[in-house]
């Protein structure tokens, strides 16, 4: 038992070991690409005894690591994103579809252009690179973190597309985000789900096992997180993502060393599959009414 660090949703030090990190270098920003694939290389991981969250409480102040980051294969993957975030956003349309959009996290600025066919959409980033690559897209996208995002505006929809994994306090940034939704707005979650069966059955070498990845969320110690920071799940299912078939065996490579050597027909290597292992929650959140 750990009796130094406290749990970043219920503030226990009742915090125990699960699984010692691996990782024996000195972090830098690359660490924190979205497209590294060194599955299962992962910090000291905790559990909380008193309210379960897993975490990795002995990481500080990632927000520096974020700054800095370039990811260049990340635009190698621009189009299949961008078919994920169409899917997402006629998801949201289903809960709101009109008024003003912010997106949390908003990477080179995919979703915020998808956004813009319907809403006032913007962004913020913390990476000065994707910023500037959004920017030179004539996209709204600012780069600095939500909490010193310091306008005024409420907005109707706020998205949150795999950041809340990544970030040392993702309490404050949920209170953050309900006192920036109007009283009718809504925030759109997507978040690694640990208790899912592709994470049991694949134990520690999970791809969402990685250094960027800080917290790790099942559907109840988030529920209990959301209800601190003033918000309630309304609606939950699973994300779906889409890959290429090279990015796709690229990856599986991690796990099949023998798919490194198929050569996939360049006819067919950039076909995109849609692909959903029930292991990434996507979430409906509104403001708890007083």
């Amino acid at each position: 038992m750990n009796t130094q660090m406290q749990c970043c949703l219920c503030k226990s030090i009742r915090l125990i070991l699960l699984k010692k990190s691996n990782f024996k270098n000195t972090l830098t920003s690359s660490d924190f690409a979205i497209t590294d694939n060194r599955y299962g290389l992962v910090h000291d991981i905790y559990k909380c005894q008193n309210c379960n969250l897993i975490q990795c409480p002995n990481i500080k102040n990632v927000e520096k690591f974020y700054k800095d980051l370039k990811d260049v294969n990340y635009l190698l993957s621009s189009k299949p994103r961008e078919l994920q975030f169409k899917e997402i956003i006629k998801f949201i349309l289903r809960f709101k579809n009109k008024g003003n959009f912010l997106d949390v996290g908003a990477g080179t600025g995919i979703l915020v252009a998808e956004a813009q066919n319907y809403f006032e959409s913007e962004g913020v980033e913390p990476s000065k690179w994707m910023c500037e690559i959004a920017t030179n897209k004539n996209l709204n996208v600012h780069n600095y973190i939500i909490n010193k995002h310091n306008n005024k505006i409420k907005y109707d929809v706020i998205t949150l597309i795999d950041v809340l994994e990544h970030v040392n306090d993702p309490l404050s940034l949920l209170k953050e985000i309900s006192k920036r939704l109007n009283d009718d707005g809504v925030a759109f979650i997507v978040t690694p789900d640990v208790s899912s069966f592709v994470a049991r059955l694949m134990g520690w070498r999970w791809w969402h096992f990685r250094l960027a990845h800080i917290t790790y969320f099942d559907i109840d110690t988030l529920d209990k997180m959301l209800k601190i920071a003033g918000l309630q799940r309304v609606h939950s299912n699973y994300a779906s993502w889409y890959f290429s078939l090279s990015y796709l065996f690229h990856r599986l490579g991690q796990y099949f060393p023998f798919l490194k050597y198929v050569k996939i027909p360049k006819i067919i290597s950039k076909k995109i599959i849609k692909l959903n292992l029930f292991d990434s929650r996507m979430i409906v959140t509104k403001k708890i009414k007083n």
